[in-house]
């Protein structure tokens, strides 16, 4: 009804107006002026907020939960990989989608290259999406490649000091990558239920993951 209002308050104008010019249109001005005004006041009632409501909005698209982490398996899914390796703003991150591929045995496989001189891949349960291994591998060459094992410490052990430590310690037996230049160096360590392996050959570093069902 408030959506007339204005045509209203219009008509009651020109008939104020126009009563004024016939004889005893006094009482017909003084009756839309009063129309006039209790129109105008409950306009500014109207606009008046009433008191706040809280409310709460509906959440119509919740975030997708996080992979549940699967027994045996390295306790990440193929989803939350990209995010949590690009958590840390060292080189290399992950600028693009990765590359999977069906196998024929228990799990498929993913790889992501860095360029021409490093790259990342996997082994994953297609059913579960969980992670059973990863591989890291790098050129000496490569600046970047001496930052491989931290984003991996960060995947699978968040913020572990006791990760980092036993790459220096049990991989590279408290050296430093260009100690092993021309070099053949293998390593062998666990975290938890995790096997680690560590491998320079032809100056290119390989670090493996494996779960407890893979290794």
């Amino acid at each position: 009804m408030l959506g007339l209002v204005s045509w209203f308050v219009s008509f009651l104008a020109v008939l104020a107006m126009t009563a004024t010019l016939v004889d005893g249109g006094f009482k017909v001005t003084i009756g839309a002026g009063l129309a006039l005004a209790l129109i105008i006041l409950f306009g500014i009632l109207g606009r008046i907020p009433a008191t706040p409501v809280e409310t709460v909005a509906a959440d119509n698209d919740p975030a997708p939960p996080a992979t549940e982490i699967v027994p045996g398996s390295l306790g990440l899914g193929l989803a939350d990989l990209t995010e949590q390796w690009n958590t840390l703003e060292e080189h290399p991150v992950i600028t693009r989608g990765l590359t999977v591929n069906s196998e024929s045995g228990q799990y498929d496989s993913f790889i992501y290259r860095f360029g021409d001189w490093g790259r990342l891949a996997g082994a994953y349960d297609p059913d579960s999406d969980a992670l059973y291994g990863l591989l890291a591998a790098g050129q000496l060459s490569n600046d970047s490649t001496s930052q491989l094992y931290l984003h991996l410490c960060f995947v699978l052990h968040p913020y572990s000091q006791g990760c980092i430590d036993s790459y220096f310690e049990d991989g590279l037996d408290n050296l430093t990558l260009a100690d092993f230049g021309d070099q053949s160096h293998q390593a062998r360590w666990t975290i938890e239920d995790q096997t680690w392996l560590l491998e320079i050959e032809n100056n290119v570093l390989t670090i493996r993951a494996l779960a407890a069902d893979a290794s």
